[in-house]
């Protein structure tokens, strides 16, 4: 009889999803505008730097063409009321650059300043006073103040005249927070199965599901039953063991030619961390822990 020792897996589905967040410099795919009015944009290397990725932007004539990001965390003006990026035209012209805050707890606020004709293969630094802005619509002048989740540029808004520019390193001053750091370190060890006695498998601590939606074959169509059969699941020197077999087994009213063993723990929990050590395919330890 051919045997296949097979590990107990813990996988942890985490949602990593960095959020688009200061500073954009378009070093990973999460800096990615999206666009309106017809303008397009992608990424390339710097025609400076070839290290370096930018933002690459084309208007291709309409007015009122821009592209915007939404970030987490807001831009938040009560903290600082400056945006700064570098700014890049290929033709060395002026060009007149907008940026305007939007979806925020206060109105829409734009500031517009004048990029000054520069000679080709040259980066220009441009800053945004927020404390000077306009809202916008035709408001007046305001020191603007509040959080903001949108970024929105624009580049000759009101020009028909085409263009392909670059921008890196939109910043607003903040530093880059991780999304997903914990806020609670856990380190009260609340419930542990070292499987250091050997046999059965604790049955204070671990409950056989033995039967499952579709006649045991669950949703995906599995090809084996799940039992509490010792010479499924059992400890043996320090590690948990679960053995799949090819035997032929009716469970439920439906015979497969495959068994395994399917346990879950008797303790539940909402929050915590779970420790796993294990040794190639056989799992030797399993700890969770909680916060204070």
């Amino acid at each position: 009889m051919r045997r296949s020792t097979l590990s107990l897996q813990f996988l942890l589905l985490c949602l990593f999803g960095y959020a688009q967040q200061m500073p954009i410099d378009f070093s990973t795919s999460d800096d990615n505008f999206s666009v309106f009015g017809g303008t397009v944009f992608s990424t390339r290397v710097d025609p400076v730097d070839a290290s370096n990725t930018v933002g690459e932007f084309f208007n291709s004539g309409g007015v009122g063409q821009g592209f915007f990001l939404d970030l987490t965390p807001d831009v938040d003006l009560d903290q600082r009321q400056e945006i700064t990026l570098r700014f890049y035209a290929f033709d060395g012209n002026a060009h007149d650059v907008m940026v305007k805050l939007e979806n925020g707890t206060q109105p829409n606020v734009e500031v517009q300043i004048n990029a000054p004709a520069q000679g080709t293969a040259t980066w220009q630094s441009l800053s945004f006073d927020f404390s000077n802005a306009q809202i916008s619509g035709g408001g007046g002048s305001t020191s603007a103040t509040g959080q903001y989740t949108r970024l929105t540029i624009f580049i000759d808004g009101l020009s028909t005249t085409p263009g392909t520019f670059l921008i890196d390193d939109i910043w607003d001053g903040t530093a880059p927070t991780d999304p997903n750091a914990l806020d609670v370190t856990y380190t009260d060890l609340v419930w542990a199965d070292e499987f250091d006695i050997d046999g059965a498998v604790d049955a204070n601590k671990w409950h056989h599901q033995t039967f499952g939606p579709n006649g045991g074959q669950w949703y995906n169509g599995e090809q084996q039953h799940y039992t509490d059969s010792p010479s499924n699941s059992f400890v043996a020197n320090g590690f948990l063991n679960i053995v799949a077999k090819r035997e032929t087994t009716t469970q439920d009213g439906v015979t497969l030619d495959y068994t395994s063993a399917r346990l879950n723990s008797k303790f539940a929990f909402a929050y915590g961390r779970i420790d796993v050590r294990q040794n190639s395919l056989l799992a030797t330890e399993l700890g969770l822990l909680s916060g204070h």
